[in-house]
C-alpha cells in the first residue's frame, strides 16, 4: 500500500491525539464500532486514521501503541486499514525525550533490555518492533478526497510532495532513534517546534475570534487542495479548548475545508472523547463519554500488552 495515497471507497473514521490514555481510545472505538468486546478490529472494509500523539502525558503510551499496532494487523486482514500519523510527541520519544511520562509507567518498563538499551530507551529508540513501527508513521496521507496531517500546512506545503515529506521524516525519526546517519541540514526545520512544520504547525488553530490567522492561509489550503484533487483537510496536534473541546468543523475561520480534531482526548488534558467519521462528501462529528472508572477491556489489555515484554526482562 502506498501510504501517502490510498483510495477509500467505504466509510472513514479518524481520531485526535489520544496521549496515552488507552480507557478514551478504547470508548471510543467500542462507540463507533470499530472493536468488539474483546478489542479486536470489527470494522471491517472501513479505515481508521490515527492523528498522531498516541504517546506521553496519560497513564499508558505503550498499550495505546501496541493496541493500534495490533488493530493496524487485524484490519488489514479483514480488507479495512488503520494508519496512524506521526506525531510531534513521537518525534520526542524517539529523541529520548521522555519528560511527558508518567512516573509509574517509566518504573513499570525500566527493567527491559533491548539489545544495549534499557527501559523507554529500549523501547522506543534502537531497532526494536516498535521503534521501527514508529519510524515508519507517515506525516500525511491522501484517502479518497481528505488530506489528514497531524498539525496543519502552511505555504511550504505546496512545494513538497507526500513521498518526499514522509521520507524526509522518517529520515530524521530513524537518525534521532540512533539508527541512521544525520539527513540534510536544510530540512532540520521540520523537526523544530516554531518552525511551521507538519508536525508542529500552529495556523489551524480553532480560535474564539475572528481575524488572528494568517490573511493568505486560505488561498494557500485552495491551492493545497486544489493541486492535490482534494475535498478536505482534518488535523490535530492544536486542542479545541476555544471550541469547547468539540470538534472544529466546519472550522471557525477556515471553513468547511478544515476540520481540526484534537479535543483533548486524554485525561491528562480533561476535554472531550470524539472522533470524525467521512463518508463520501459528508463529514460527521461524533463525541463520547468519559467513564468513571476504567473498562474491564482497558485493564485486560493493558495487562497483555505488558506481559509480552517479559522475554525481555
Amino acid at each position: 500500500m502506498n501510504i501517502a495515497s490510498t483510495s477509500s471507497a467505504g466509510i472513514i473514521f479518524s481520531i485526535g491525539d489520544i496521549h496515552g490514555d488507552l480507557d478514551a481510545l478504547l470508548r471510543i472505538l467500542l462507540g463507533l464500532g470499530l472493536i468488539n468486546k474483546n478489542g479486536d478490529w470489527a470494522g471491517g472494509s472501513a479505515t481508521l486514521v490515527m492523528m498522531g500523539d498516541l504517546v506521553d502525558r496519560g497513564p499508558d503510551s505503550f498499550s495505546v501503541m501496541n493496541h493500534v499496532m495490533t488493530l493496524e494487523s487485524q484490519a488489514e486482514q479483514a480488507g479495512g486499514q488503520v494508519i496512524s500519523l506521526l506525531g510531534n510527541h513521537e518525534l520526542f520519544v524517539a529523541s529520548g525525550n521522555f519528560q511527558f511520562f508518567r512516573a509509574r509507567e517509566v518504573l513499570e518498563l525500566e527493567g527491559i533490555w533491548i539489545d544495549d538499551r534499557h527501559g523507554l530507551d529500549a523501547i522506543f529508540r534502537g531497532n526494536s518492533i516498535w521503534a521501527e513501527w514508529l519510524r515508519r508513521r507517515p506525516v500525511w496521507v491522501k484517502i479518497g478526497r481528505t488530506i489528514f496531517v497531524h498539525a496543519g500546512i502552511e505555504k511550504w506545503a505546496l512545494e513538497w510532495g507526500f513521498d518526499e515529506l514522509n521520507a524526509a521524516l522518517h529520515a530524521w525519526m530513524a537518525h534521532f532513534q540512533g539508527v541512521a546517519p544525520e539527513p540534510r541540514e536544510d530540512t532540520f526545520w521540520l523537526t523544530e517546534d516554531g518552525g511551521g512544520g507538519p508536525i508542529w504547525s500552529r495556523a489551524f488553530i480553532a480560535r474564539s475570534e475572528d481575524g488572528r490567522h494568517d490573511p493568505e492561509l486560505p488561498a494557500v489550503i485552495d491551492q493545497f487542495l486544489n493541486r492535490h484533487q482534494a475535498q478536505h483537510l482534518v488535523a490535530g496536534h492544536n486542542p479545541t479548548k476555544n471550541t469547547g473541546y468539540q470538534i472544529a468543523w466546519p472550522h471557525p475561520q477556515l471553513g468547511e475545508q478544515v476540520a481540526l480534531i484534537d479535543t483533548g482526548i486524554s485525561m491528562a488534558i480533561g476535554g472531550k472523547l470524539s472522533a470524525l467519521a467521512i463518508k463520501g462528501e459528508q463529514l460527521q462529528p461524533y463525541h463520547f463519554e468519559r467513564g468513571t472508572e476504567l473498562l474491564p477491556l482497558t485493564t485486560a489489555l493493558r495487562r497483555q500488552y505488558l506481559s509480552q515484554l517479559e522475554v525481555y526482562r
